[in-house]
C-alpha cells in the first residue's frame, strides 16, 4: 500500500475488486468519467455505474468535479485501498 499520508501507487489499483478496479483504471487513463462512460466501457448497467461511482467517491477515491449534468468524476487517490 502507498507511504502513509501519499494515498494509493498505481499497483494498489489491482487490490480492488471487481468492478472497482476497472473503474479505477479507467479514471486514471481517462482523467474524467462518467456513468454513461461506464456503461459504454465496463459493460455496467446504468444503475450499476451510479453506485459504483457514488462508493468510490464516498471513499475518497473519486471526486466530483463541479456540479456538471452527468455528474463527472476525476480520481482522487486519497483513499486506502480494501
Amino acid at each position: 500500500m502507498g507511504e502513509p499520508g501519499r494515498g494509493l501507487r498505481p499497483s494498489d489499483l489491482l487490490t480492488f475488486p471487481e468492478p472497482d478496479r476497472r473503474v479505477l483504471m479507467l479514471a486514471v487513463r481517462q482523467r474524467r468519467i462518467t456513468a454513461e462512460t461506464l456503461v459504454q466501457r465496463c459493460g455496467l448497467t446504468a444503475e450499476a455505474a451510479a453506485e459504483v461511482l457514488q462508493r468510490l467517491a464516498e471513499q475518497g477515491l473519486l471526486e466530483r468535479v463541479g456540479d456538471t449534468a452527468p455528474a463527472t468524476y476525476a480520481p482522487a487517490f486519497g483513499g486506502t485501498r480494501p
